[in-house]
């Protein structure tokens, strides 16, 4: 019966397979641990450790693969970036500014003219309402007056 696996025993065979190859899965860390140990321990456990190493190596192998050359041509590249990013933000000012001028012009040039009276030239809803509704009502008092044997009059002829 195996016994149960220290953490570090773990840590140490993932990072003899994470050193031979850039990519390790936990079932290669189970097969490796089995055959050393006569165990693997839980999955869920392996896959924790060898996530976190993994992390580890990508970091220091980050850190190893920048030179100078490198952090210049990505220095000049934000610098780069952020002029591209000040130009547009100008523009962008310059282009709200000659909206907001253009509309100011156009309400003081709508100031500047005289009154145009709707009211002359049409009727308001409101209005059309009121007076619908009062036709309405006289027609319907006016219905009580009409004899009913006589024939309907239309209103075209």
């Amino acid at each position: 019966m195996p016994r149960g696996l220290t953490d570090r025993q773990i840590e140490q065979v993932t990072r003899e397979l994470l050193s031979r190859q850039r990519r390790v899965t936990v079932r290669e860390v189970m097969l490796t641990l089995r055959a050393r140990f006569g165990g693997c321990g839980r999955t869920e456990r392996i896959c924790l450790i060898l996530k976190r190493l993994e992390a580890d190596a990508d970091a220091v192998s980050a850190v190893r693969g920048v030179d100078a050359q490198d952090v210049a041509a990505l220095r000049e590249r934000v610098r780069v970036a952020e002029a591209r990013a000040a130009l547009s933000e100008e523009r962008e000012r310059q282009h709200q500014d000659l909206w907001a001028a253009r509309y100011a012009e156009k309400l003081a040039q709508l100031d500047r003219q005289p009154l145009r009276t709707t009211k002359a030239v049409g009727v308001t809803h409101e209005q059309y309402l009121r007076v619908y509704q009062r036709a309405a009502e006289l027609a319907r008092r006016l219905s009580k007056y009409e004899d009913p044997d006589k024939p309907a009059v239309d209103a075209l002829d």
